[in-house]
């Protein structure tokens, strides 16, 4: 099986992905980019 952790800014888990889910998922994207617009490493695009 495998997991995939994405963590915040202060290593944090804020979502967990099993069963290899690929990251097409839309909404697991949005997250991602949530996270990186609060760390301040994503402008947009």
């Amino acid at each position: 099986m495998l997991t995939t952790f994405v963590l915040d800014g202060l290593n944090h888990i804020c979502n967990l992905v099993e069963d290899g889910r690929d990251f097409v998922d839309l909404k697991l994207l949005g997250r991602i980019r949530a996270l990186t617009v609060e760390l301040g490493v994503y402008s947009g695009g």
